[in-house]
């Protein structure tokens, strides 16, 4: 993704484990109520002992942009599953 992202260094979490960039598939995130995938390519600060994810402040703005992009391009499917429903209009009561 064009990020620069720091070499490991020890997870301020556990205090054990090593903090390395890590891409994966298959990481489901909430936004905006439904669960979106983050891209298999974005890499996120992830420590090998504990799991503990961090970012930085750099980080978080493409983490924005990639999940704002990934929550628009899945919205079709999931649309076709039913987990998406249009707006039901509130009606209310006359005086």
């Amino acid at each position: 993704m064009g990020i620069d992202l720091p070499a490991a260094t020890r997870c301020p979490e556990c205090t054990l484990g090593q903090v390395r960039p890590v891409a994966r598939a298959g990481r489901i995130v909430p936004y905006r109520g439904v669960g979106v995938e983050l891209p298999e390519e974005f890499a996120i600060p992830t420590c090998d002992h504990c799991g503990a994810e961090s970012m930085t402040d750099e980080l978080a703005g493409h983490f924005d942009l990639a999940i704002e992009t990934a929550y628009w391009s899945q919205r079709p499917a999931r649309r076709a599953r039913g987990d998406v429903t249009p707006t039901t209009p509130i009606r209310l009561p006359r005086r």
